[in-house]
């Protein structure tokens, strides 16, 4: 980067003085102080050696620090703005990373919703499957006791049949033994089917 102290050569600064010290002694002819021309050389010549003084003791370390400062600042924001964009990229890869991590959770929440749906048919399955055979072996214990009362109730009939036809025949009924017989049987057969 050039300075713009640098670029001004020596004349410009000589011509810049002449006009600077030309209008002061024009400012200065109006007033009651009027210099001569020896003065106005004078201060020419002391403007230049101090001018030359100051460019070869003060303006070449001023303008150096100058630039090295400038050169620090620009540094300083160079370095500024990686790190700005390395924290761009860094919260555009979070973003990336969370979107990815919304988009994975919502995928696994469902598969474990399907997971979760199938197994409550696979229980609810079996748990009719379940029912059903014990529903079926209930009704064949329900049967077979079932039968089982029958066949029994069948042979008490027949042996209280047989008891009483074998009272009846060793005996002479009259019509009101005949009833009372008859009334005891049923009673008898009553008592048995009432007991377990």
């Amino acid at each position: 980067m050039q300075y713009p102290i640098k670029n001004l050569s020596i004349t410009r600064l000589v011509i810049l003085g002449v006009i600077v010290f030309g209008v002061a002694n024009f400012a200065v002819a109006e007033t009651p102080y009027v210099g001569d021309l020896g003065q106005a050389i004078a201060s020419l010549v002391i403007f230049l050696i101090l001018f030359v003084i100051l460019g070869k003791y003060a303006w070449k370390p001023i303008v150096e620090r100058i630039g090295r400062r400038e050169d620090d600042i620009q540094s300083k924001i160079d370095d500024a703005e990686k790190r700005q964009a390395t924290a761009e990229e860094m919260l555009q890869d979070y973003n990336e990373r969370l979107n990815d991590i919304d988009a994975r959770s919502d995928q696994m929440l469902q598969e474990a919703r399907k997971i979760a749906a199938a197994e409550t048919q696979r229980i609810m399955n079996d748990a009719h499957q379940q029912a059903a055979k014990v529903a079926t072996v209930a009704q064949n214990d329900i049967a077979n006791a079932t039968n089982d009362a029958r066949e029994e109730l069948k042979r008490e009939t027949a042996n209280l049949a047989a008891q009483i036809a074998t009272e009846v025949l060793q005996s002479n009924l009259t019509p009101e033994d005949h009833q009372r017989l008859i009334d005891d049987a049923c009673s008898k057969i009553a008592e048995r089917s009432d007991a377990p």
